[in-house]
C-alpha cells in the first residue's frame, strides 16, 4: 500500500548511505579495529585499496563521522566494530595524552599499525582527542554498551585533559597547535576553529558525565558497573563524576567568554584572537561560524548577526570566504581551499538544527540525499563552480564521509533521536511522521498521536522529552513506574515524563482520545 511504498522511500537513502558507505569503510576484516577513509575494494582487481592508503582511523574528524553513520544504524554487530575503532585509537594515546591522528598499516606489523600522530599535511592537530572521545560518546548512547564507560572512562578522560593542557590560562583560550578538521589550512594559536568546538564538546562531555553519575545512583547500573575492571585507576564515583563535570563546564564557560571578547568582529568571528589585539588573521571561516551557532556560543543577538553573516556564503560548505593561498596551507596544498566538504555541511546541519531551521537542515541534506539515491557513492569533495552536486565531483571516489553526514542528520537532526545514559530525547525538525526500527532502538512519533520509544538496553529510570507535539494537547504516559499517568504539552511544543525504559520496558506518550 501507499504507507509501505512511502516507509521504503524514507529508508532507502539512510541505509544505503548507512551499509554502503559507512559500514563498507571498516577494515577489521583484515585489520581488527580500523577503518579507512572510502569504501575498500579488491586491490587485485581495481588496482587501489581505499583512499589514503595505507591509512587508518583518520579521527580528524573522518573516523568520527564515519563510526557515527555505523553506531546509528542500531545494528549491535556493526556498533560493536565501531567500539574496536575508538579503543584501538584511544590505547595508542602518546604520553602526554595525545590521541594519533591516523595509523599507517605499512609500517609496524597488520595487528599494530604504526601510530602518526601529525596529519599527512604535516599538521599537528587537537581535533582526534575531540572526535574519538565524541565518538566513544555516540556508541555508548546509541549502543547501550555501559559496560565500555565503567571500563574505559580511563582512557576518555584522558584524551579530554590532553584538550585541556592546552588552554593558556591567561587568555582562557586553547592554543592550538594546528587545525580542528581541515589539516591542510594553517590554523594555529587561539583559533576560532578549535575553541568554539572546544566549547561544544565540553558541554557535551559534562553532560555525558552526568547522566553517567545519575546512572551509578540506580542499583542495576552500579551492580553493574562494580563487577567490571576499570582503567581510570580509582573506583568511580558519582560524586567524582560530577565534580568533574561542574570542573569542565567551568572551562567551556571561560572559552565562550574569551571567544566573545576576543574574536567577534561586526557579524562573525575572526579566524584567531591574538595577544594584544581585538582579534587576529580572519579569513572569514565558515566551519567556525557555523559551530558557534551549533553550539550557542553567540548571544542572541549575535547569533541573529551571525546568521545573515553565513547567508551569503560564496559557496556552499567550503571552509572561508577568504581563499586559503598556498602560504596559508601546509606545503602549499590548497586542495581543500575553495571546495565542499563534508565536514563543513555538518557543520552547517548542527547549525540549522539548534536554531530549529527546519528548511535550512533540508536543504543541507536534499543534494547529499538525491546523490546517494543516484549514485550510492560520492566523492571526497565537490566543486565550487558550479551549483548542485551531480558530475562534480572531485578527488577520492567512494569516500564515506557525505553518506554519514546524512545518516547523521537523518537518524539525530531531522528524527531528532537523542539518546543519553538516563535521558531519552525525541526533537524532531519535521512534520511528517516517522518511524526507526532498530536492533537496539526503536521510535515511532507522530505529533497528533504521540510517539513510543523502546530500547534494547539495560533497564534504568529515564527522563523521556518529546518536541513537535500540538501545543496544550494531553498525553496519556504507557510504561512501568511512569511518574504521572498524563502530561499535558507545553507551548514549546514539548511534554516530559520519567518512566522505566530499557528491555521489556517501552514508553509511550500517546493523545488521549
Amino acid at each position: 500500500d501507499d504507507s509501505a511504498e512511502r516507509a521504503v522511500a524514507e529508508l532507502r537513502p539512510l541505509l544505503t548511505a548507512a551499509y554502503g558507505s559507512s559500514v563498507g569503510s571498516l577494515k577489521s576484516y583484515y585489520m581488527p579495529g580500523t577503518l579507512g577513509p572510502s569504501v575498500s575494494f579488491n586491490q587485485m582487481i581495481d588496482g587501489w585499496e581505499w583512499a589514503y592508503y595505507p591509512g587508518v582511523n583518520f579521527f580528524d574528524p573522518d573516523a568520527f563521522i564515519a563510526t557515527a553513520g555505523i553506531t546509528l544504524t542500531g545494528h549491535a554487530r556493526l556498533q560493536r566494530e565501531t567500539r574496536d575503532v575508538v579503543l584501538f585509537s584511544l590505547r595508542a594515546m602518546s604520553p602526554q595524552n595525545q590521541v594519533p591522528h591516523h595509523f599507517d598499516s605499512e609500517k609496524g606489523t597488520q595487528l599494530h599499525p604504526s601510530a602518526q600522530y601529525t596529519a599527512l599535511s604535516g599538521a599537528r592537530q587537537p581535533g582526534p582527542n575531540f572526535f574519538t572521545v565524541l565518538a566513544g560518546m555516540y556508541y555508548v548512547r546509541y549502543s547501550g554498551d555501559y559496560p565500555f564507560v565503567c571500563e574505559h572512562y580511563g582512557l576518555l578522560d584522558r584524551a579530554v585533559s590532553y584538550i585541556l593542557s592546552l588552554v593558556d590560562p591567561r587568555m582562557n583560550l586553547l592554543d592550538a597547535p594546528g587545525p580542528l578538521m581541515i589539516d591542510t589550512l594553517r590554523r594555529t594559536g587561539f583559533t576560532a576553529d578549535n575553541n568554539i568546538f572546544m566549547v561544544g564538546f565540553m558541554n557535551d562531555y559534562a553532560n555525558f558525565l552526568s547522566e553517567f553519575s545519575a546512572a551509578l545512583n540506580q542499583p542495576a547500573f552500579s551492580q553493574m558497573c562494580a563487577t567490571r575492571r576499570t582503567d581510570a585507576g580509582d573506583a568511580i564515583t558519582a560524586m567524582m563524576l560530577s565534580s568533574r563535570s561542574e570542573e569542565l563546564r567551568a572551562a567551556a564557560g571561560k572559552v565562550n567568554a574569551s571567544i566573545n571578547a576576543n574574536m567577534w568582529t561586526s557579524d562573525h568571528y575572526a579566524s584567531e584572537a591574538q595577544k594584544g589585539a581585538k582579534w587576529g588573521r580572519d579569513m572569514k571561516d565558515h566551519d567556525a561560524n557555523f559551530l558557534a551557532l551549533a553550539f550557542g556560543v553567540a548571544g542572541h543577538k549575535r547569533a541573529k548577526q551571525l546568521t545573515t553573516f553565513l547567508a551569503n556564503l560564496h559557496c556552499p560548505h567550503s571552509p572561508s570566504d577568504v581563499y586559503y593561498g598556498s602560504r596559508e596551507t601546509y606545503g602549499g596544498n590548497v586542495g581543500d581551499s575553495d571546495v565542499r566538504l563534508a565536514r563543513v555541511a555538518l557543520a552547517e546541519a548542527w547549525a540549522r538544527a539548534a536554531v530549529g531551521d527546519a528548511g535550512g537542515l533540508a536543504d543541507v541534506l536534499r543534494p547529499i540525499r538525491e546523490e546517494v539515491e543516484g549514485s550510492v557513492y560520492m566523492y571526497e569533495r565537490y566543486g565550487c563552480g558550479r551549483p548542485g552536486m551531480k558530475g562534480n565531483g572531485e578527488h577520492s571516489p567512494y569516500f564515506f564521509e557525505w553518506p554519514s553526514v546524512f545518516v547523521i542528520g537523518r537518524v539525530t537532526l531531522e528524527y531528532g533521536i537523542r539518546l543519553g545514559i538516563t535521558t531519552v530525547d525525541i526533537s524532531p525538525l519535521r512534520q511528517e511522521p516517522f518511524r526507526y526500527i532498530t536492533e537496539k532502538f526503536f521510535v515511532v512519533f507522530d505529533r497528533s498521536k504521540g510517539a513510543c520509544v523502546c530500547l534494547q538496553m539495560l533497564p534504568l529510570r529515564r527522563t523521556i522529552s518529546v518536541g513537535g507535539l500540538i501545543p496544550g494537547s494531553t498525553l496519556s504516559v504507557v510504561g512501568s513506574d511512569a511518574t504521572e499517568e498524563t502530561v499535558t504539552v507545553g507551548p514549546n511544543g514539548r511534554a516530559t515524563t520519567a518512566a522505566l525504559c530499557g528491555i521489556e520496558h517501552c514508553v509511550c506518550l500517546l493523545t488521549r482520545s
